[in-house]
C-alpha cells in the first residue's frame, strides 16, 4: 500500500464557522481559506478496493464509541482537583486548578505522561478496546491479512489553557524499523472539536513525508544502526519534530491544514508519512481532549520488519 491518509467526521461542516483564533505551540494559525480547510468524510462500508484508493488519496475511518474508556480514565483521577466539581468523569471537564500537587498520581500541568496514564495503557479493558472487532475486521479487509497491533499504546490528554500542543511531525520518524506498510490509528476518547485541539493534517503531505525520510536516511547513513532509527539523533529536530510553527510549515509547502470535529468512536487511520500536528486546547467549556495512538501493520511482516522497541509497553523514559 502506498503512503496515504484517511480522515472522516460525521458532523456537517459546510455551515461550521470557527470563531476561536487557533494556536499551536504558541504560534497563531493562518485561518484563511488558503491555509485552513475541513477533512473529507469517508464511508467505512464502501468496497475495500474503494477504501484503499481513498486511503491513497485522502482518508479516515470510523469505529465504535469510546465514551466508556473516557469515563474509566477520568475515574482514576477522582479525589484530585483535575476535574471540575459536580461534573462526571465522562464529561472530563477541567477544574482550572493546577493538579501538580497530587504527587501520588504524579500529575503535572504541562507534562501529563504520568503514572496513572501509563497504568491505564496496560489495562485489560483498554487492550480489549484497542482490539475491538469492528476495528480489527476493518483492518483485516484493508490489509488483506491479519493486522498486528504494537504493544506500545499511547494515551494523551490535553488540558484547556496549555500553551503546548503536538508539534508538526511524521510518525515514520519514530518507527523507522517498522514495516513501511505501517498504519497509524488516532482515536479520540470522547469529543475532540477543533477548539479542543483535535489532530490536523497537512493536505496531501504524505509524499512530502516520504521525501523527508529519504533525505534523513541519507543524512543518517554513517550513523550506527541504533542511532539511524533514533528519532532524537544528532541530525533530527527538537523532539524528532519537523517544527512547532504550523503556519510557517503550511506556507513553506503551500498547503492547507485540514481540521475536523471528531465524535466519540471515530477512528482516524493514516500513513506514517502524513505530516500532522494539533492546536492548543482552547475549549470554552474547559473540556479535556483525551485520545490514544495505536500502530498496526500486516502480521506477515512480523518476522522481517518489526520495531522491537514498540513491542514493549509505553513507559516513562522509553525515548519514543
Amino acid at each position: 500500500m502506498a503512503p496515504a491518509s484517511t480522515l472522516q467526521t460525521s458532523i456537517a461542516q459546510e455551515n461550521r464557522h470557527i470563531t476561536t483564533k487557533l494556536q499551536s505551540n504558541g504560534f497563531m494559525l493562518d485561518m484563511s481559506d488558503k491555509r485552513l480547510g475541513w477533512l473529507t468524510p469517508t464511508d467505512p462500508h464502501l468496497p475495500t478496493e474503494t477504501l484503499r484508493e481513498i486511503f491513497e488519496k485522502q482518508g479516515l475511518i470510523p469505529a465504535e464509541s469510546a465514551l466508556e474508556q473516557r469515563r474509566h480514565f477520568f475515574e482514576s483521577y477522582q479525589g484530585t482537583t483535575l476535574l471540575k466539581p459536580d461534573t462526571t468523569p465522562e464529561q472530563g471537564i477541567f477544574s482550572g486548578e493546577d493538579p501538580d500537587a497530587h504527587s501520588d498520581l504524579q500529575i503535572n500541568y504541562y507534562h501529563k505522561t504520568t503514572a496513572s496514564v501509563y497504568s491505564f495503557a496496560k489495562r485489560d479493558d483498554f487492550l480489549k478496546f484497542c482490539q475491538q472487532s469492528a476495528l480489527k475486521e476493518f483492518l483485516l479487509k484493508f490489509f488483506g491479512e491479519e493486522p498486528f497491533l504494537y504493544t506500545r499504546k499511547i494515551i494523551r490528554y490535553n488540558l484547556p489553557g496549555e500553551e503546548h500542543s503536538t508539534a508538526v511531525h511524521i510518525d515514520r520518524t519514530f518507527l523507522r524499523d517498522a514495516s513501511p506498510n505501517l498504519v497509524s490509528a488516532w482515536i479520540p476518547l470522547g469529543p475532540a472539536t477543533v477548539e479542543m485541539g483535535s489532530l490536523m493534517y497537512l493536505e496531501g503531505s504524505h509524499t512530502i513525508g516520504v521525501d523527508m525520510e529519504d533525505d534523513w536516511k541519507q543524512v543518517n547513513r554513517d550513523l550506527p544502526h541504533e542511532e539511524k532509527i533514533n528519532p532524537y539523533n544528532v541530525n533530527m529536530g527538537e523532539g524528532g519534530a519537523i517544527g512547532k510553527d504550523a503556519s510557517a510549515i503550511a506556507e513553506k509547502y503551500d498547503r492547507r491544514w485540514l481540521v475536523a470535529d471528531y465524535e466519540p468512536g471515530d477512528v482516524i487511520l493514516h500513513t506514517p508519512y502524513l505530516i500532522h500536528s494539533a492546536c492548543q486546547n482552547q475549549d470554552a467549556n474547559k473540556t479535556i481532549r483525551l485520545s490514544t495512538d495505536l500502530r498496526f501493520q500486516p502480521a506477515s511482516f512480523y518476522s522481517e520488519t518489526i520495531s522491537q522497541r514498540w513491542l514493549n509497553d509505553w513507559a516513562l523514559g522509553d525515548n519514543l
